[in-house]
């Protein structure tokens, strides 16, 4: 939803991070794989490629600027809650981010509520789309 904030290296680190955020509670659910297909597509960057032993430290460091810093962090929020479900692993790597970036706690609250508004939206979007009119 956010990507045009970002680059094409930060692109492909959010996809690593994203990975590692949809894998943090050894659940991977659908609502997650959806998600992430639709950021890969919406990236334009082709076919996807994650790698599992990443270094999220040298990863978050591509993120310079407040923009892209806010772009990934709801994104990753985004995938961990888009299943129903917030997992405290997800919330543990979650708060990592937003901590390793300074967010103050207030700017987590509106993090937080601007990723459950798009998750949402989005199962919302999925489920109309998916039932049949009547």
């Amino acid at each position: 939803m956010f990507l045009h904030y970002l680059n094409d290296r930060q692109k492909r680190a959010l996809f690593d991070l994203g990975n590692k955020m949809i894998h943090a509670d050894r659940v991977v659910a659908p609502a997650e794989i959806c998600y992430r297909d639709l950021l890969i597509q919406e990236s334009g960057l082709g076919e996807i490629t994650v790698s599992d032993g990443i270094n999220v430290s040298e990863l978050l460091d591509l993120f310079e600027d407040r923009q892209s810093c806010t772009a990934l962090t709801v994104e990753l929020l985004v995938l961990a809650i888009v299943d129903g479900t917030y997992h405290p692993e997800e919330a543990e790597f979650a708060q990592s981010v937003v901590s390793y970036f300074g967010f103050t706690a207030g700017d987590q609250v509106h993090l937080n509520r601007m990723a459950e508004q798009i998750a949402g939206a989005v199962t919302g979007f999925w489920d109309l789309v998916q039932t049949p009119s009547t």
